[in-house]
């Protein structure tokens, strides 16, 4: 099925590339990529003699070897071809391991370079983290599992479904494996309201409208006393009846954006009203800790992310960094530069043995300079080292996750996406996934000492544009917004937003129009209520967007990023093409069902 001529290039590339051995004899980018914009997990590993990095570079479907002297510093590179898109090299005994996430797979490479053995280990493997001399974990996303096996026989593997719904990264901590929920998810649900002829759509029911309600059935609810803010134009027609988004706060009630109490008709008495049952919840697991000596026992910590994006762990501490999103609150002006959080996660009790592990943990939203963390570090002195790849800088925290005074975040090259400390721990080793560079930070120097360009497979066309998706302080006046606070890695966040605007105008309908009733298609009115986040992966060409179908094309997002982004000025229609040419070359994973051309 694989068979573009972008795989044939590829595989010829990777064949010349692998006989010379060297980076600096790589072919050219290829012009018909295939750019699955697979995010990686853990793409830098260190060896046990701390003389050999490996790095895993997604984008090109290889694994680097580099040699490291005495000093720290990189040497040259060796390339080996692995499977499709891997996401995590680790170092287990002599042997480099990595994880194939599109391939299903993991290959055994050899000291030398040499692929041992590859191993189908199931669907959609994510990372690998060996919990003993004799055995390893994977974490499966397709069906949220973890497969277990031992070192001398890979292919009985155990399998364990998890009570996450997006298992992705691994760490070690006190005799517990630690399991990041990529979509944790944040304690938010939609309420029916939008529903206004049931013999069409009968689910959910329409609990915003009822008489005995929190806001007696007025639809849309009021968020500002008994109006709206923004307010409402005085040239709107009347708003049509909409769901509403509520969300768990940490007492257990079910509050909208003006703290109304909605707890009765969600998880109450009367639950049966909005189509749920009484005692009805949503699971909130930042991170699951499962027993390495028992498997049967987890524990899951969370409440703090909406989206767990890097894990790390030393001897007494853990750490989680992502995002938070606040989608309770309506309205695209009350969220504008504000609509995520970037947070970090400390989590810093130690677990006794034979107990339940379930440590205190402790929130941080991180300074503008740190937007979108993609990975964490600790150091031999307790440091917390920082890669942030939405604002391409690498910072290190205290114990407290505070900055250290006198030790900025460094600009890197774009996109970090990876550290690795240095044996000695004095050097510092940054992935930059966007630009395709490997870096050498000396910490006693605080400064960037060494800096290897890698090849990349990717067309200049995808490096240009993919700045307008993920760089925060290219997206926003504040650096910490972007386009991928919501489309991470160009895809969703499994969350509705209520982005309307009670102070915005009609927009003529301009559809065709196609009804089973004598009532024409209205125009659209500007207060729209709660929607899910789409995909932008295979967008270009299917316009027009949004689940209303009220933007004719990319350009019309240009509001967006002073709106909503905040702002001060929007993209020109050269930056909306650079997005938009980006945007075109995403593309969705092989499936038995469906070719790489729709087809």
């Amino acid at each position: 099925m694989l068979t573009k001529p972008a795989l044939a290039s590829a595989a010829l590339s990777a064949q010349l590339l692998w006989a010379t051995a060297l980076i600096a004899a790589a072919p050219p980018p290829i012009d018909d990529y295939i750019n699955f914009e697979t995010p990686s997990v853990h793409a830098l590993a260190l060896s046990a003699d701390g003389r050999q990095l490996a790095l895993a570079h997604t984008a090109d479907s290889s694994v680097y070897l580099f040699a490291i002297n005495k000093d720290g510093e990189l040497g040259d590179g060796r390339r080996v071809p692995v499977g499709w898109e891997p996401t995590s090299v680790r170092f287990w005994g002599e042997r480099l391991w990595v994880v194939n996430h599109l391939s299903s797979s993991l290959n055994e490479i050899s000291p030398q370079g040499g692929v041992l053995r590859t191993i189908a280990i199931g669907q959609r493997p994510w990372d690998l983290l060996p919990t003993s001399s004799k055995r390893a974990c994977v974490t499966l996303d397709l069906y949220n599992e973890l497969a277990c096996f031992d070192a001398d026989r890979p292919l009985a593997v155990d399998r364990q479904s998890l009570p996450i719904g997006s298992p992705r990264g691994l760490a070690l901590w006190s005799k517990r494996l630690l399991i990041s929920n990529f979509h944790s998810g944040n304690t938010s649900t939609v309420i029916g309201g939008g529903i206004t002829d049931p013999r069409r759509l009968a689910f959910p029911p329409n609990v915003v409208n009822v008489e005995d309600g929190p806001h007696d059935g007025r639809n849309p609810p009021p968020n500002a006393g008994e109006g709206f803010q923004p307010p409402l134009a005085d040239d709107l027609p009347e708003p049509p009846p909409v769901g509403l988004i509520v969300r768990k706060d940490h007492q257990g009630r079910w509050l909208d954006d003006s703290d109304t109490d909605w707890t009765r008709w969600v998880s109450g008495e009367q639950a049966t009203e909005s189509g749920r049952i009484p005692g009805w919840d949503l699971v909130d697991h930042d991170v699951l800790l499962v027993n390495t000596d028992s498997s049967e026992e987890w524990n899951g910590l969370g409440g703090h992310l909406s989206t767990v994006m890097a894990i790390a762990s030393s001897a007494d501490r853990f750490a989680l960094a992502g995002l938070q999103a606040r989608n309770e609150i309506r309205f695209e002006p009350n969220l504008r530069g504000r609509f995520v959080e970037q947070r970090l996660v400390l989590g810093s009790a130690q677990c006794r043995a034979k107990r339940r592990c379930t440590p205190e943990l402790k929130a941080i939203v991180l300074a503008p300079e740190l937007s979108e963390v993609r990975a964490l570090q600790f150091g031999v002195d307790a440091q917390l080292y920082v890669a942030a790849r939405g604002s391409n800088r690498v910072g290190v925290l205290d114990t407290d996750g505070q900055p250290i005074k006198g030790k900025a975040p460094l600009r890197v090259a774009e996109g970090p996406e990876a550290l690795a400390l240095g044996s000695d721990g004095k050097q510092l080793y940054v992935w930059s996934r966007f630009a395709s560079k490997l870096s050498r930070i000396d910490l006693d120097q605080w400064q960037v000492a060494q800096t290897l360009t890698i090849y990349s497979p990717e067309p200049a066309s995808i490096r240009v544009g993919r700045r307008w998706l993920y760089d925060t302080e290219l997206g926003s006046d504040n650096g910490t917004q972007s386009c991928a606070g919501c489309h991470i890695d160009g895809r969703s966040d499994r969350l509705a937003w209520d982005l309307g605007d009670p102070s915005a105008v009609m927009k003529t309908f301009d559809q065709n129009c196609v009804t089973h009733t004598s009532v024409p298609c209205p125009d659209w009115h500007p207060m729209k209520g709660p929607m899910r986040t789409q995909s932008l992966v295979d967008v270009i060409g299917h316009e027009p967007f949004h689940w209303r179908g009220d933007r004719q094309g990319l350009h019309d997002f240009t509001r967006t990023f002073s709106d909503l982004h905040g702002r001060a000025e929007e993209p020109t229609a050269a930056q909306i093409d650079q997005l938009s040419d980006y945007l075109g070359s995403l593309s969705f994973p092989p499936n038995p069902f469906r070719e790489l051309d729709n087809g």
